[in-house]
């Protein structure tokens, strides 16, 4: 189907909502159009759970590695080059201006690990951080910080 949006003016009468016909996936929030699955932010994706669950695992989950790489920016998260200061929404053009601009070759991890705009600024945040992902509840931390 490619990169259309099915709520967007271009695909005006592409889809036909099947109002009986349920999505593939527990989580899924949205409408199933023939095989496809026509999600609430937009996109469009098979209606099988494998599908839905790799979009909204890389789309909805917003600590996802692909969340953080490649959407746009909203607010002040942004790749900023170091060499002339420009700024990019996305990790991977970043790259791209680095590569084409700067002549950079080789590995991006060292480049990703030390410009990482989501990393966190002090062991204290990225031992939250841990803590939370881990499903750990607040009092649950502040009662083992108080041990140490």
């Amino acid at each position: 189907m490619g990169r259309i949006k099915w709520n967007s003016p271009k695909a005006k009468g592409l889809f036909k909502i099947n109002k009986e016909k349920k999505p593939d996936h527990p989580r899924a929030e949205g409408w199933v159009s023939g095989e496809e699955f026509l999600c609430v932010c937009g996109s469009v994706t098979k209606n099988t759970p494998r599908d839905i669950g790799n979009h909204h695992s890389k789309m909805h989950r917003k600590n996802s590695a692909y969340y953080k790489h490649q959407m746009s920016a909203k607010g002040n998260k942004t790749w900023k080059c170091p060499e002339c200061g420009t700024k990019h929404g996305n990790f991977h053009a970043f790259l791209t201006h680095c590569r084409r601009t700067h002549g950079f070759r080789g590995k991006s991890a060292p480049k990703e690990d030390k410009l990482d705009p989501y990393k966190p600024e002090s062991c204290v945040e990225q031992e939250f951080q841990r803590a939370v992902a881990s499903g750990e509840t607040e009092a649950m931390i502040a009662q083992r910080a108080q041990k140490r």
